[in-house]
């Protein structure tokens, strides 16, 4: 268990120095409302996996498709979101 909060923590400092390259590197100026859209939607992503992988973990299969479905598609959801925002700001 301690692995997964460990990978989890070093995907969520990968994705956000990933963001501010990307930011500087494509003169991306954003608002407060594209940061904080895009923090909900990589906690929202890193909670599915959280989710996902602790439920299989525990033998509970279908909470796990469950969590994936659920929460998975709400990601997707806000990722789309965050793409408008992104594109909108450039």
């Amino acid at each position: 268990m301690g692995l997964m909060w460990f990978s989890l923590g070093s995907i969520f400092a990968i994705a956000l120095w990933g963001l501010s390259a990307w930011n500087i590197k494509r003169d991306v100026k954003l608002s407060i409302l594209g940061w904080g859209i895009s923090l909900i939607t990589l906690f929202s992503f890193l909670f599915t996996i959280a989710w996902s992988v602790s439920s299989f973990i525990e033998g509970e299969i279908q909470a796990a498709g469950a969590g994936l479905l659920f929460f998975g598609s709400m990601t997707l959801l806000l990722f789309s979101i965050t793409f408008r925002v992104v594109k909108k700001s450039k």
